[in-house]
């Protein structure tokens, strides 16, 4: 959306006009700081999301009364 539309509809819609201080400026964030100052490697996003669905799977399974050995 492009800055001009947004700061048009923030005018509109008084729940998003806390928001127009932050249309147009960069807020990108890396974690390139806290790997260079903690000798931090995060880990592999493939094994994040494998682990996050075992995860919710064996929640799934406990609520439903049932283990995932």
């Amino acid at each position: 959306m492009p800055v001009w539309a947004a700061r048009g509809l923030s005018l509109a819609k008084p729940e998003l006009r806390p928001l127009r201080a932050l249309l147009g400026k960069n807020l990108d964030a890396t974690s390139e700081k806290v790997q260079r100052l903690l000798v931090w490697k995060p880990r592999p996003v493939e094994d994040t999301i494998t682990e996050t669905a075992e995860s919710l799977l064996a929640l799934v399974a406990a609520e439903a009364g049932h283990s995932t050995a």
